[in-house]
């Protein structure tokens, strides 16, 4: 919403922004709505515009205010009295003995007059000074226990001793509600007259500039009688109001009466502010002793409550002792900068350490493989003080041989000790670790030739695709089926058909390169991988030298036996571009050989059973 004038802003609105008065008062704050009190108190302080957005209005109360060009008060300034006030020689009955006594200016230029006049404003200065020391005495009248109203009437009365005023009023600011509340008046009045006028001088912003200049002023109000209006101020800030009216036909005050005004005014606001601190004073000293008795209690209380814990973690230290020395895992607890706090004994024997040298330990790396840790991400000990708690593996190293081994790490956000700490469980996971490689090495291989199986001849035919694509090479996929092994199963058995196996296997893995890849594919099939092929020349001579491998015979509890083989092979990326079609090709050359030969085997026995297979080779032309 735009900027608003305070005369249009009415109970309900909510302010957009802080509202600080010209000396940094603060009156408002920002989402505050608006009620009489609060627009009372911004025209106070001379608050003439404000940022606020519609509420909803007030039902009972009209507009709060007029704008400044229909108020019928006007203010004038002793300056600006119209011409017809009466001279003050003519009204000097109405004043007080001190005024009377002020002589009056020479009319002419007559030297015996003027000699004259300064004789008596030499003796009124005298006389001035006598009742100004009278009038100045009000701090050693006042105690600093008096109210507010009592110490203005003690004020009140000093002053009706210098000007006899026909009413008077005296007004506090409230430090709550930023406004002046009436404390004291002439008991004719009732207050409503200075309520009213108080109103239309704050309207007119005359009290804004008043705060702001710190300066009295003579106004007229609607009936056109003079009244004084004058601050009751400190330094720090603004303590209060005094009103009062002046006699019908006093003429104008002159700067000595006024000044010894404002001496009688400025004692009454700092009688003020040291009323208010020492009740300041005393309402605290209540509240700090009833807060003392009431800590007091606490603290007895807290006592016994400490001697009780003190028990408590005793019988819990015990039994912390007695649970952590009779677990299976090592357990200890580090601060978040690192440092052992506790150990239980399966952590000493863990890591080979003492005790004295576990609790100058620093975790993780005095526990870690140093080349584990060194490649290793911290994230997993870090962020558990964040997250509350964490499990992940690690590699340990125990501190008197150096062996390593791995562990299952269990880290768990504790206090310990009245502090943030960390308990970290480590187990022993080597067996598993053992477990799960037979697992997976059972899982990726043929039990019997402990060579590739099907599944990960597969996975390394992929990546061999993918390297020799990224590489711009070419690579091979051999099958190869054993011609005559069969009647070898039937002859000598199974025990001695394992034997011929195995034996296929180590000729097949010491004739090829150590890249090449040589799985069983099930019966007496198996599988060649040739990767990072150069040219067709160098998968022939690898074909060729597993051939000449597989035509020795092979000697096996007296037994001499003699195999042939059918070989297929397939090319990337001549013959296919995935595992599918190099493998359905390769299988397609491997079946296309064993029709185009015979397999013979002849079995009989002598000092050494020899059986007489044909070895065959049977490349694609195209290579």
């Amino acid at each position: 919403m735009p900027l608003q004038h305070v005369s249009k802003v009415y109970p309900g609105m909510i302010l957009e922004t802080d509202v600080m008065a010209a000396n940094g008062r603060f009156l408002c704050s920002r989402g505050q709505s608006l009620n009489r009190e609060n627009i009372k108190a911004l025209m106070t302080w001379g608050v003439e515009q404000v940022y606020v957005m519609n509420g909803p209005p007030s039902k009972h109360s009209p507009k709060l205010i007029q704008d400044r060009a229909e108020l019928s008060f006007k203010v004038t300034h002793i300056n600006s009295l119209p011409a017809h006030v009466p001279a003050r020689e003519a009204q000097q009955s109405a004043l007080t003995s001190l005024y009377r006594k002020l002589p009056a200016k020479p009319e002419d230029n007559d030297p015996e007059k003027w000699i004259f006049y300064y004789r008596k404003l030499y003796e009124f200065s005298l006389s001035a000074v006598e009742q100004a020391a009278e009038l100045c005495n009000l701090p050693a009248t006042i105690n600093r226990k008096d109210n507010p109203e009592k110490i203005m009437a003690k004020a009140n009365q000093r002053l009706q001793r210098l000007i006899q005023f026909r009413t008077y009023a005296f007004f506090v600011m409230n430090e709550n509600s930023s406004a002046f509340e009436l404390v004291l008046s002439n008991p004719q009045e009732k207050g409503q007259v200075f309520d009213g006028l108080l109103m239309e001088l704050v309207k007119c912003g005359e009290i804004a500039s008043m705060i702001r200049n710190r300066h009295p002023a003579i106004q007229l109000d609607h009936s056109r009688r003079k009244c004084l209006v004058h601050l009751i101020s400190t330094t720090s800030r603004v303590r209060g109001l005094f009103i009062g009216y002046l006699q019908d036909g006093d003429p104008d005050l002159p700067l000595e009466i006024r000044s010894l005004l404002a001496n009688v005014l400025q004692y009454t606001a700092s009688a003020l502010e040291s009323s208010q601190l020492y009740s300041l004073i005393t309402r605290n000293n209540i509240e700090l002793q009833n807060t003392v008795e009431k800590r007091t209690a606490e603290l007895r209380q807290t006592i016994q409550n400490l001697e009780q814990e003190v028990q408590q973690r005793k019988t819990a230290q015990r039994n912390l002792d007695f649970i952590l020395n009779n677990v299976h895992d090592s357990i200890f607890i580090f601060t978040p900068q690192g440092k052992i706090d506790e150990v239980n004994a399966k952590m000493l024997s863990m890591f080979g350490v003492s005790r004295e040298e576990a609790l100058q330990m620093n975790i993780p790396a005095d526990i870690s493989c140093k080349s584990f840790y060194r490649n290793k991400n911290m994230g997993n000990w870090h962020e558990v003080i964040e997250k509350g708690s964490g499990i992940f593996e690690w590699t340990a190293q125990r501190q008197d041989d150096g062996s390593t081994f791995p562990v299952e790490v269990y880290l768990k956000k504790i206090t310990w000790n009245g502090r943030g700490a960390v308990l970290a469980t480590l187990r022993n996971i080597s067996q598993r670790k053992e477990a799960e490689k037979k697992l997976e090495f059972m899982a990726l291989h043929d039990p019997l030739t402990e060579l590739p199986n099907r599944k990960l001849f597969l996975e390394r035919l992929g990546q061999s695709i993918i390297r020799a694509r990224r590489n711009a090479l070419q690579a091979a996929v051999l099958f190869i089926d054993l011609d005559g092994f069969k009647p070898v199963n039937d002859t000598f058995g199974h025990y001695v058909g394992d034997k011929v196996l195995k034996t296929i296997a180590e000729r097949l893995c010491s004739s090829l390169r150590e890249s090449d890849t040589v799985a069983r594919l099930g019966g007496d099939e198996f599988g060649i991988i040739i990767p990072d092929l150069y040219a067709d020349k160098d998968c022939t001579q690898i074909v060729d030298k597993a051939q000449h491998t597989l035509s020795q015979p092979i000697k096996i509890d007296g037994h001499c036996i003699h195999l042939g083989c059918s070989i297929g092979t397939a090319m990337f990326p001549r013959n296919g571009e995935n595992v599918d079609t190099l493998i359905k090709v390769a299988d397609t050359e491997m079946y296309k050989a064993k029709r185009q030969k015979k397999v013979s085997l002849v079995p009989h026995k002598e000092p050494v059973l020899s059986h007489s297979l044909i070895l065959s080779k049977n490349m694609p032309t195209r290579m």
